[in-house]
């Protein structure tokens, strides 16, 4: 699905789903009795530990785009280009 945009041409400042999704793995569930809760996101967190500890190859590169950051993209480029440098020159020139 697109992305919506707003009457001047910009993306929704209000993102309604990414709100949701941040609330809700922000909220603390309740532990056992006398218990402190715990963070859904630390939960969350966890699984996807357990999942890339169990040879989970998505969650084992989820975590290493988190800790590492994602690896660049690189672009090769070939071919000619049609003006010398002298010939570019003249053209700035004129």
């Amino acid at each position: 699905m697109a992305a919506r945009k707003s009457p001047g041409g910009g993306k929704w400042q209000d993102k309604i789903w990414s709100e949701a999704v941040r609330l809700a793995v922000t909220e603390v569930r309740k532990g056992p009795p006398g218990g402190r809760g715990q963070k859904i996101s630390r939960q969350l967190a966890r699984k996807l530990v357990d999942r890339a500890l169990d040879g989970d190859i998505p969650a084992l590169k989820e975590i290493g785009d988190r800790l590492d950051g994602k690896p660049t993209q690189s672009l090769g480029l070939s071919g000619t280009v049609g003006l010398t440098h002298e010939q570019a020159l003249d053209e700035l020139e004129k």
